[in-house]
């Protein structure tokens, strides 16, 4: 879906990044009983092209828009889709990383799984010719 959305052959990306994907995480955060344990983890860009996030009911994932935190519910059978930085690079920040964290809940802990897909760590990541024929600032 992503490579239809930049103009690109339907499995273009995934032929690019190959079979790699990061390892599959499981994260729990605890209960924050203090201020200093408010933030699960700290505000972030992922390393990867895109990154699956599945989170449980109790929130706390957060994008910042416009300077701005905004709280990302949590939709029984949804996933959220990141942009990483790979992929914003590839498309020469047509598609641009975002920037998220986590803020753990006062009542509940937080549960969620992650996984990102990278390339071979042999390749050099640059724009993709398809998108070098002007600068996307």
């Amino acid at each position: 879906l992503v490579s239809q959305c930049l103009g690109l052959p339907a499995n273009f990306l995934k032929e690019l990044s190959g079979d790699r994907i990061e390892p599959f995480k499981i994260l729990c955060y605890p209960r924050a009983t203090t201020q200093k344990e408010e933030i699960g983890a700290c505000e972030h860009q992922d390393s990867s092209s895109i990154t699956v996030v599945g989170q449980d009911e109790s929130g706390g994932y957060q994008v910042l828009k416009d300077g701005k935190w905004v709280d990302i519910k949590p939709t029984k059978g949804a996933l959220v889709i990141n942009i990483g930085d790979i992929l914003q690079v590839w498309s020469n920040n047509r598609f641009r990383s975002a920037v998220h964290r986590v803020v753990n809940s006062k009542e509940r802990r937080r549960c969620s799984f992650a996984y990102g897909s990278i390339p071979n760590p042999d390749m050099i990541v640059r724009p993709l010719p398809q998108f070098t024929t002007e600068v996307n600032c």
